[in-house]
């Protein structure tokens, strides 16, 4: 059922009978390949059934059908090429698109990976600032117990210091 391998099989069969000369086989393998190729419009099948049929007239001496299958071939040849390089340039157009936004992609990667680097160093010194702002706060406490501390043992000796002066007199 697939058409393309069907083509295939027949040119491959024509060129096989061509090598062994048995011209009758080959030619009608060569029209079954050409028609089955000018129903489905396969330019490239097409060409190739051309070719063969104008060695095969060349070979029989038919000089006009060889020359008008020579001439199909020659042009079909040249549209294929044609339709070849033009798909080329279009791939290499695509390609290089391709291209370009693969590199954007990287180049956004980069951008968001170096955004991404600056958030986390940023939250990391914000969390580094909140730990030394406790430390200190932490500090400032100690110093104000300590101060609390000195003054209330200071209180608590000038007290002693009072009874023991009231206890002396």
């Amino acid at each position: 059922n697939d058409g393309n391998q069907l083509m295939r099989c027949e040119a491959d069969l024509a060129r096989t009978y061509f090598g062994l000369h048995q011209d009758g086989q080959a030619f009608q393998y060569a029209r079954e390949d050409l028609a089955l190729a000018q129903s489905t419009d396969a330019r490239q099948n097409i060409r190739d059934a051309c070719q063969l049929l104008s060695i095969y007239y060349g070979r029989t001496k038919r000089t006009d059908s060889a020359y008008f299958y020579y001439k199909r071939y020659i042009v079909l040849k040249d549209s294929v090429l044609n339709d070849q390089v033009k798909g080329r340039f279009a791939s290499f157009g695509f390609e290089q698109k391709i291209r370009l936004l693969r590199e954007d992609k990287q180049l956004e990667d980069l951008c968001l990976n170096q955004e991404m680097m600056i958030k986390n160093m940023l939250i990391g010194g914000i969390v580094v600032l909140l730990l030394f702002a406790g430390i200190y706060i932490w500090i400032i406490r100690l110093k104000r117990r300590n101060a609390e501390h000195r003054r209330k043992q200071a209180e608590d000796d000038l007290e002693i210091q009072r009874l023991e002066g009231e206890r002396a007199r």
